[in-house]
């Protein structure tokens, strides 16, 4: 479950970045500059990014405990450092040091807040349901519907008759 996940989430980024690079590169960076461009670019993968959080990944698994998204994310994110890789290296040429490079400029930091982005948005939108982690609540809300439970057997049993002379205790 977690693979098609990881995998389902890096085909999101990996689509839209094969969509986004190429036109970065070819248009917006001469018409709006480097640093606008990336920024669009990583406004387009974070938007990607939260459509995959909220409608594809929930529907491949309704609870997420948080090591399963975090998983996801750094599955996804090494997939793409590898797919980035061989895109550079096979089909333009470009050798992996000087791919990786453009990172340390400041339209690759942008685009790689982008990609970080991607990568912790499981993580951080889907483990606030992890199960685990709100236990207490939990066990809170399973004790208040037991006792109102308990209170309405209660007063169902009495009821045309008389009512209960006891006080009910709450857990």
């Amino acid at each position: 479950m977690i693979a098609t996940a990881a995998l389902a989430h890096f085909g999101i980024l990996f689509a839209a970045y094969l969509v986004t690079g190429p036109l970065r590169a070819t248009y917006l960076d001469g018409a709006l500059g480097g640093a606008t461009a990336a920024s669009i670019e990583a406004a387009a993968f974070a938007a990607l990014s939260i459509v995959s959080v909220a409608a594809l990944l929930p529907r491949l698994h309704r609870v997420w405990t948080a090591r399963d998204a975090l998983l996801i994310g750094l599955c996804s994110i090494a997939g793409f450092a590898i797919a980035d890789a061989l895109v550079a290296t096979v089909l333009c040429g470009v050798p992996v040091s000087r791919h990786f490079a453009r990172f340390s400029t400041l339209p690759g930091l942008i685009q790689a807040c982008g990609i970080a982005f991607h990568a912790a948005a499981p993580w951080v939108w889907l483990s606030e349901d992890d199960p685990r982690s709100n236990l207490e609540s939990i066990k809170k809300a399973v004790e208040m519907e037991a006792w109102e439970g308990s209170l309405s057997m209660r007063v169902a049993d009495h009821a045309g008759a008389h009512f209960c002379p006891r006080p009910m205790r709450r857990p």
